[in-house]
């Protein structure tokens, strides 16, 4: 790939690319991994405790088992519906500019500009890429907005500049993450 290449995407976040952010960014903690792994113990013990004649352990079973594998996917995806419907950031649409050099996000006059070293990471999900600027805040790239040439391009931009060492990078279908120097 040219190293002077330059890639430029125009994207609208909608309220699915939110919730898939906020999905991954909630289940990449191992807490989220334990009270997953309890709701799905409480759902598993609850058919059994019927015929245990308690109803109260039924009824806790059946409430922590809901909780986190479906009430906690409903209220995230209200949020995200109310995140992208309520904050101004996503009424309009984001420009991405990526090269070898730098990270470059613009909208409307407003414009902000990332060496890959000031980047926490960038990740690759399934349906997007994230740009961490901080442990909590990312910028959205989904790939529903991209050709199949553009995703591939990017990968390739993204590992030149792994390999350089200026930022955490991990994409899918990689053995293994490659980290900074």
């Amino acid at each position: 790939m040219n190293s002077l290449e330059v890639l430029h995407f125009k994207v609208t976040i909608t309220d699915k690319d939110m919730f898939y952010f906020i999905i991954n960014h909630v289940y990449s903690k191992t807490t989220s991994y334990l009270t997953l792994a309890f709701s799905v113990v409480c759902l598993i013990l609850f058919p059994f405790s019927l015929g245990w004649n308690d109803i109260f352990l039924s009824g806790i079973l059946l409430f922590g088992g809901l909780l986190y594998t479906v009430f906690a996917q409903i209220l995230i995806w209200f949020q995200s519906k109310r995140q992208v419907r309520v904050n101004p950031v996503f009424k309009q649409a984001i420009h991405y500019t990526i090269d070898h050099q730098r990270f470059q996000v613009t909208q409307g006059e407003h414009t902000a500009e990332f060496d890959w070293q000031n980047l926490s990471q960038v990740l690759e999900k399934k349906r997007s890429f994230l740009f961490y600027i901080s442990k909590n805040q990312a910028f959205i790239l989904p790939k529903s907005q991209m050709e199949e040439t553009d995703i591939s391009k990017t990968k390739e931009i993204l590992k030149s500049v792994s390999q350089q060492g200026q930022v955490k990078i991990k994409l899918r279908n990689q053995a293994s993450e490659e980290k900074t120097a």
